[in-house]
């Protein structure tokens, strides 16, 4: 993930990766002590990478989704096709 920096350039956003894997290693100490491993905590890391790449797809294109599909959930209701209206 590419951040844009104050002075206007792209860098890499270590928050985002580091902070993602203090947290998987943060909650790894709450489990029994033979789930504490390597593995689980790695697997905790990526989920947590998957879920805000997830999270931020949805933020930049759920306007355009918002729009498209309840639009036609409208026209439904009111009774025109989309056809008629050209979406």
């Amino acid at each position: 993930m590419v951040i844009r920096r104050d002075a206007g350039g792209r860098q890499f956003n270590y928050s985002e990766f580091l902070g993602a894997a203090a947290g998987a290693g943060i909650s790894t100490t709450y489990r029994d002590r033979a789930d504490q491993t390597f593995s689980n905590a790695s697997e905790t890391y990526v989920e947590q990478i998957a879920i805000d790449a997830l999270g931020n797809e949805l933020k930049e294109f759920w306007p355009d989704i918002h729009r498209i599909v309840f639009t036609r959930i409208a026209r439904k209701l009111h009774g025109q096709s989309d056809a008629a209206n050209n979406v």
